[in-house]
């Protein structure tokens, strides 16, 4: 549990770590606190009222979240030299596996330099920009996801799905903390609330929720979008992004707020069939373990 946060709490959050949102803002903790005993109403409270909280009872609230965001135009890695004719020399103290002065003329776009960065465990220039958008755990699943006639939700057709991280899933269950954990875990997100104002990422190439499509340059609809004027299927491709306000508008459709996408890879993955009675269905219902986001 981290002592000091470089970007400061998240005092916005219900709930200190290892206290559990029981509903109607009471919180109740997962272990003895012979301090503060019992349920504790923190929903009402300031930010200071929440620190002096911490300091009476031994408690703390997590970190802000943070996005870190990349640029891609140098020529070089961050602390490498550009010598010339795209070589670039590495710090004195570079250990990895590339050579200490690289050719990289051929990696002029991010994807290469991405792909880069992960074999010669190098980074490009970065800044660090705090998230200060909550995430609304009271929707009934992550983004993308559709919610069933039995109550589950169903992952997008491209999810990656594993042996904890099932397509179908019950999110009644779960608090806060729990979704959130999950979604670490799981590779989801849960949409910001109060997303009014925020600045909309148009670098996306479909809206929110919707995936690529095996046609190039079109986008899918989720599962149970329904629109008497647009498509399930559309292309997006060229669109100005002053011209996607009226998808805004009439076709019920939005784009991620900047920083909205932190775990999700669904909008980097092209869709692949969806197999609906194929294969035998397997619903995941139960308790969340509060570290892992794996359901037990």
């Amino acid at each position: 549990m981290p002592l000091e946060c470089s970007y400061g709490r998240d005092y916005n959050s219900v709930c200190p770590i290892n206290w559990i949102d029981i509903g109607k803002g009471l919180c109740r903790n997962i272990y003895k606190n012979e301090k503060c005993a019992g349920d504790i109403n923190f929903s009402n409270m300031s930010f200071e009222e929440k620190k002096s909280m911490e300091k009476k009872c031994g408690i703390i609230w997590k970190c802000k979240s943070i996005t870190y965001t990349t640029n891609f135009d140098d020529i070089c890695p961050l602390h490498w030299e550009n010598i010339g004719n795209y070589k670039c020399k590495a710090p004195q103290d570079y250990k990895g596996p590339c050579p200490n002065i690289s050719n990289l003329k051929k990696y002029n776009t991010q994807e290469k330099k991405e792909n880069i960065e992960n074999v010669c465990l190098v980074n490009w220039p970065y800044s660090i920009k705090v998230n200060e958008y909550q995430r609304d755990y009271n929707v009934d699943c992550p983004i993308g996801w559709s919610m069933m006639e039995n109550g589950f939700c169903r992952a997008p057709e491209n999810y990656k799905k594993s042996l904890k991280c099932k397509e179908e899933v019950s999110f009644d269950d779960m608090n806060a903390d729990q979704k959130h954990s999950y979604s670490l875990a799981c590779n989801v997100d849960f949409p910001f609330k109060d997303k009014q104002d925020c600045k909309r990422n148009y670098s996306f190439a479909c809206p929110l929720g919707w995936i690529p499509s095996k046609k190039i340059n079109y986008c899918k609809a989720p599962l149970n979008y329904k629109s008497s004027i647009c498509k399930n299927v559309s292309k997006f491709k060229n669109i100005l992004d002053n011209q996607k306000n009226y998808y805004l508008k009439f076709c019920d459709i939005d784009w991620p707020c900047e920083g909205e996408i932190q775990n999700s890879m669904i909008y980097t993955q092209i869709s692949v069939d969806h197999l609906e009675e194929h294969e035998k269905k397997k619903y995941t219902r139960g308790p969340v373990d509060s570290e892992t986001g794996l359901i037990i």
